[in-house]
Formats: structure tokens, sequence, C-alpha cells
């Protein structure tokens, strides 16, 4: 995948994610490109990932804080953001990415672009964040539904 094609890939798997969040929550989700935006004031502490093997080998992730992860892991189950466990919102985060390069995963198959997948996994701590070698395309997306914020990133491995 070239720089541009990582773009385009990247807007599949921001669609399918404001696709996600519009289904199961109604929530309407508005994207800027990271150098494109204000300095964001979130501090994630909860992400999830996964590996896209393919041509070239990519990772994908979403990171948020833990008040908005409660929020969406609460709509995808029904259960009240108080009632969500730690590892519930670790699942439920991973299973997140998963829908989401399933979905994108399937639109490629039968394209130059196609991938495997590894299993999805999360980590938290404070102020997560991936650092890439600068000379590796990436993309990076600042994702807004009211006032919850999610930062997905996608860059060559």
């Amino acid at each position: 995948m070239h720089n541009i094609e990582l773009e385009k890939i990247a807007e599949f798997f921001t669609e399918s994610l404001s696709q996600v969040l519009r289904m199961m929550a109604g929530f309407e989700v508005t994207s800027i490109d990271c150098n494109q935006s204000d300095e964001t004031s979130m501090k994630p502490s909860i992400m999830a990932a996964m590996i896209l093997h393919g041509a070239k080998d990519t990772i994908v992730s979403l990171a948020m804080e833990h008040s908005t992860a409660a929020v969406i892991i609460a709509y995808m189950t029904g259960v009240l953001p108080e009632e969500l466990s730690q590892q519930d919102l670790f699942d439920g985060i991973a299973e997140l990415v998963n829908i989401m390069a399933g979905e994108v995963k399937t639109m490629l198959s039968n394209t130059p672009h196609h991938f495997l997948l590894t299993s999805p996994f999360s980590i938290g701590g404070q102020n997560l964040e991936l650092i890439y070698k600068e000379s590796l395309p990436q993309v990076c997306r600042r994702l807004m539904a009211g006032e919850m914020e999610i930062i997905f990133q996608m860059a060559h491995i």
C-alpha cells in the first residue's frame, strides 16, 4: 500500500466505524485529519489495535478515554456504563477494532490490497500514544461524536 492507497483504506476504516456507531448508538461521527485539527485535550487511557498482514504489514488502532469507551460499549452491549468492568471495556474496544477490520477485509478481499488479520488486542495506561518512524506512511484521524473523541491511526510497520 502506498501512502495514497493507505489514505483511501483509512477512509474505509473510518467510514466503517462511523457506520457502526451510527447503527448501534445513533452517534453521528465527524472525521478530521490529526494534522489539520487543533491540539486535543483528550488523554487516551485505553487503546485497541490489530495488525493487517498483506503486501505491506499495517497496524490499525483506536485510542480514547475510559469514559468514551464505557459509553460506546454500553450501547454495544446494553449494559449500563457504570456496570461495565475493566475487562468489558478492553474486550469491547478490541471487538470494535475487529468489526471495523473485518468489514474492510471483506471489502478488499478481491483486490491487490487484501490482507489477513491478527486477533485484536487492547492496552491501557496514561496518555497512550503510538509513535511511528516518520519515514513510514501513516494516517491519523480524530473522530468526534458529540463530546466523545476517538483517535484512529493506521501505519505501515
